[in-house]
């Protein structure tokens, strides 16, 4: 029985993996379902044009890509890091753009003070969440106190006060529940039923194989 194919079967399905797969196992799940960063850029790029956002939120900074990318298209950006080398360095790069703002700390903490200050529509780009590897992997992954902080993260945005922000959350792939390499993931549909016991009026998309994104958003009348 080939558990990965067994897994990618019932992800198309109805996104649920084999139980107890290998390390190994998990990591090819993933790997087979990742999708080129310039994708999550046009993905980005075409819900901003749809729903005429000129603001861009985004949890987990790591190396400032997406902002690079966007840096042209957005009125203002504001991107946070809880890593501080990863942020000091964001900072720096991109500095000599008035329009954008780099902050070092967790979602769960800097969310809600950009929130309250926020009056208008925004597109969200959360990709703050941690994978533990246990491999020598090059490279930095911030962490606060959790792994994955989405749930809290669309606590605060779900009830803003402003009604018509744009949500996409990455690595839709990783959202299977707890298991050897994430602690704090909750499921697919762990996700879709709290955001619909907040706000029924949204839709929640997710259609892979030819995204690894999330979409909640409000129907434009």
């Amino acid at each position: 029985m080939n558990r990965l194919q067994d897994s990618l079967n019932s992800w198309m399905r109805d996104f649920t993996i084999f139980p107890n797969l290998t390390k190994q196992e998990l990591f090819d799940f993933w790997s087979v379902l990742d999708q080129p960063h310039d994708k999550r850029v046009a993905t980005v790029l075409s819900y901003k044009e749809k729903f005429n956002l000129k603001v861009l939120i985004e949890g987990g900074t790591y190396k400032g890509e997406m902002i690079k990318k966007t840096l042209d298209v957005f009125d203002k950006i504001i991107s946070i890091e809880c890593d501080e080398k990863l942020a000091t360095e964001a900072q720096k790069k991109f500095q000599q753009h008035n329009h954008v703002r780099v902050i070092h700390g967790g979602t769960e903490d800097v969310l809600p003070l950009i929130l309250k200050d926020l009056d208008t529509p925004a597109l969200f780009w959360l990709d703050s969440h941690y994978i533990d590897w246990g491999l020598p992997i090059p490279c930095i992954m911030g962490r606060t106190n959790t792994d994955c902080p989405i749930m809290i993260e669309l606590t605060t945005i779900l009830h803003h006060p402003v009604r018509d922000h744009v949500i996409l959350i990455d690595d839709a792939r990783c959202f299977t529940g707890p298991n050897v390499y994430s602690k704090d993931y909750p499921s697919i549909q762990e996700l879709k039923k709290f955001v619909q016991d907040i706000r029924p009026d949204m839709t929640f998309e997710y259609t892979p194989p030819n995204t690894d994104i999330i979409a909640i958003y409000k129907e434009k009348k």
